[in-house]
């Protein structure tokens, strides 16, 4: 799987034909970094004021990867502390480090379990289902992001999402 399946499930877009901003990998260029703390949401918006469609989620803990190199846009949800993360320092440790390269497959291997994860709760799991699974594994998204939001990743409304929210507190039967 390639990062921009993302991109293509969540917009119905092919990205090969979009014309997004060149990115060039430079040395200075920083293309991922690692939350110490805090929390940060991926989304995609291809003009200002335009459609934006939320990705992912990130917590402490976490490497951030962009989905897309010309349309992933991040905003943070709290004040955390990340470490960026220039390509060329990254190059560097994995040249000249023997253990850099396991290490940077687990962080791989964490970022496409997420992405996959993503795609099939998205798919495959009712608006009630994505709700729930979001609530089970990053609860915080719920405190922490604008409902707008919240309602966009889960591809729903926010009249939904608000009843969601009501209805979660409730006894559950049988």
């Amino acid at each position: 799987m390639k990062k921009e399946d993302l991109f293509e499930e969540l917009t119905g877009w092919d990205s090969r034909r979009m014309n997004g901003p060149a990115i060039r990998l430079e040395p200075n260029t920083v293309n991922y970094f690692f939350l110490q703390r805090g929390h940060v949401m991926e989304y995609f918006r291809f003009d200002p004021g335009g459609q934006k469609v939320v990705a992912l989620f990130f917590g402490p803990g976490e490497f951030v990867l962009p989905s897309h190199a010309a349309f992933s846009c991040f905003e943070r949800l709290d004040d955390g502390i990340r470490w960026p993360a220039k390509h060329g320092e990254v190059m560097q440790m994995l040249r000249n480090s023997s253990d850099a390269g396991e290490r940077y497959r687990e962080i791989q291997r964490r970022y496409w379990a997420k992405v996959e994860d993503r795609i099939r709760v998205y798919w495959y799991l009712s608006a009630k289902e994505r709700f729930d699974h979001l609530e089970a594994t990053q609860p915080w998204v719920l405190e922490l992001a604008r409902e707008g939001d919240i309602a966009n990743y889960l591809h729903v409304s926010v009249v939904l999402l608000k009843e969601f929210r009501e209805r979660r507190n409730w006894p559950r039967h049988g």
